[in-house]
């Protein structure tokens, strides 16, 4: 009696193993937006229908079942609806991954003290700021107008940007790759009002950045003089430019390039316990939808017996049956996707020569089957199949024209002339004295047209039982007529009486 590991070992394959990693990684992404965005009630809702779901199916709830698979189509465009924000999001995280290199390089230090001076200078004057350091995601899609720069990053700069009579004193410089990129950008506008606490506009463009990108925002308020930092969907207050120095070379570390080693380690470590959360859950999900081991019976008609390993020198003839009826059993998982072509009885034929007999009779056993992965065979309908085999030799057989018939117009056949007049035939061993003539079909002589006392033709050549034509022989071959008039009978002469 096979064991629960044996029957589980027997019915994995590498397509099983693939399956469980790929939801694994989806089931490890959805964990992760539910634990950043999601609430308690949205989480606690997907646990409660996945898990309704999954009894359904394995209790065999019919009515639970199709209720969850008519609404999935609606379930699934209402999620997109709700959550394009975070879809879209997803997608632009997706295409800027890059796992051999980072996009941005790590502000320099010199770079860093500027910003954190200008930011500690404006915060005292109570100018108000919004500077946004660019993280691997693109900003393009969230940021509208901006006015290119790409100068070098100064305080003095920073502070004429953010001059109260400037123009775009009012909009956000961009920081990429060590470069002021641009001033004067519109940031997109949160709407988390609870999140803001006091803060103002700037404050809003600060945090709805970081909602829809990866960027560190840093926004000194015009009112109060305060400095607060916006990343990771958070609006944080700080309390001293000293915070500020931790926060940025924290982005920085994160952001800058690393070895492969350490990107790959820190990768594998972090979150352990949601990756192994993840993985329960693609495994249990794979037992109660895939893993089916109750075992059905199926039949299958007219499977072919095919033959191979037919020695050198032997012919296999009148074989019965060509076709068998197959019943096989598996799993319903085994079953899916199997056609009847699928299928096939093979017998071996290698070696023939010790039985000595021409009539041969083979079993259909389960070492001649050849079935999809996970079947067994429980029968085969007729259980033998029954041929002929035989010794047979290749020798040169002459040609014969068949012909019938006479003509009416006194042509009469003189000579035939066959291109080429031998063929290569397969006789069996001992079943001829002497070779047989190879017989075309039959030539009505009456219905040809003569031309020069000739006709030229083709025609087929047609084998007796038990010969074959050899490999690469013709089966046409071209005949030449040749015709003759007799000659016209002489007149009698009339005899001549002599004078009296």
């Amino acid at each position: 009696m096979p064991t629960w590991f044996e029957n589980l070992k027997d019915h994995v394959r590498l397509a099983d193993i693939i399956d469980i990693a790929l939801w694994t990684t989806l089931v490890y992404i959805a964990i992760s937006w539910i634990r950043r965005r999601a609430s308690y009630a949205v989480a606690f809702a997907f646990v409660v229908a996945g898990a309704t779901y999954l009894a359904a199916h394995l209790l065999g709830m019919y009515v639970t079942l199709f209720m969850f698979r008519a609404g999935l189509t609606v379930l699934a465009l209402s999620l997109v609806i709700i959550f394009q924000q975070d879809l879209r999001r997803a997608f632009e995280q997706f295409s800027s991954w890059r796992p051999w290199r980072r996009d941005r390089v790590a502000e320099s230090e010199k770079s860093r003290n500027a910003i954190i001076d200008a930011v500690a200078t404006m915060a005292e004057q109570k100018t108000g700021a919004l500077i946004v350091l660019q993280g691997k995601e693109p900003l393009e899609p969230h940021v509208r107008g901006g006015i290119k720069l790409g100068g070098q990053i100064s305080m003095p700069l920073l502070l004429s940007i953010f001059h109260s009579k400037t123009p775009g004193h009012d909009g956000a410089v961009i920081i990429h790759r060590d470069r002021l990129a641009q001033f004067a950008v519109h940031l997109p506008l949160s709407s988390n009002v609870s999140a803001l606490g006091p803060g103002g506009t700037r404050h809003a463009a600060a945090l709805g950045l970081a909602e829809c990108s990866d960027a560190f925002v840093i926004t000194v308020s015009e009112e109060r003089g305060t400095v607060s930092v916006a990343h990771e969907h958070k609006l944080t207050p700080l309390e001293s430019p000293v915070e500020l120095q931790k926060l940025l070379s924290d982005f920085d570390e994160k952001h800058s390039k690393s070895s492969p080693t350490e990107n790959r380690v820190s990768s594998f470590v972090g979150g352990l316990g949601l990756k192994f959360a993840a993985a329960a859950t693609a495994i249990l999900l794979w037992f109660g939808i895939a893993y089916q081991v109750d075992a059905v019976m199926r039949s299958y008609e007219k499977v072919p017996v095919e033959f191979r390993n037919i020695p050198e020198g032997w012919a296999v003839d009148n074989v019965f049956p060509n076709e068998v009826r197959l019943v096989v059993t598996g799993t319903e998982r085994a079953f899916r996707d199997v056609r009847r072509s699928d299928f096939t009885v093979s017998i071996d034929l290698a070696d023939p020569q010790p039985t000595g007999l021409r009539h041969r009779t083979f079993p259909i056993t389960p070492e001649r089957v050849r079935l999809p992965l996970g079947m067994t065979l429980s029968e085969a309908d007729p259980s033998t199949v029954q041929l002929e085999l035989y010794r047979i030799s290749k020798v040169r057989a002459p040609i014969g024209v068949r012909h019938e018939g006479q003509r009416d117009d006194g042509w009469e056949l003189a000579d035939v002339r066959i291109n080429p007049p031998s063929v290569r035939v397969i006789v069996p061993d001992g079943e001829f004295e002497t070779v047989p003539e190879i017989p075309t079909n039959t030539i009505e002589l009456s219905e040809l047209a003569v031309k020069d006392k000739q006709t030229m033709l083709t025609a087929t050549l047609v084998p007796p039982d038990g010969i074959q034509l050899a490999e690469n022989e013709p089966q046409q071959v071209n005949v030449t007529l040749i015709w003759k008039k007799p000659p016209a009978p002489m007149p009698k002469q009339k005899s001549q009486t002599p004078p009296q």
